[in-house]
């Protein structure tokens, strides 16, 4: 699956309604930088799988 700018992901656990969204890339770590709340972090590519413990695309309406 590809990662890109301006997509939306949504944390896969159940507990959280957490969504983060893609405002781009980390070229010295291969992180990709992401928005939540106001504040801009890094998370590692791994994490953007589908699967418990990642991020899961939402999809564009």
């Amino acid at each position: 699956m590809s990662i890109e700018i301006g997509q939306t992901w949504r944390e896969v656990d159940p507990r959280f309604d957490h969504r983060v969204k893609v405002v781009g890339f980390c070229e010295e770590t291969g992180k990709v930088k992401i928005e939540s709340a106001g504040k801009v972090t890094k998370a590692k590519r791994e994490r953007f799988n589908g699967k418990r413990g990642g991020y899961k695309l939402v999809p564009a309406n």
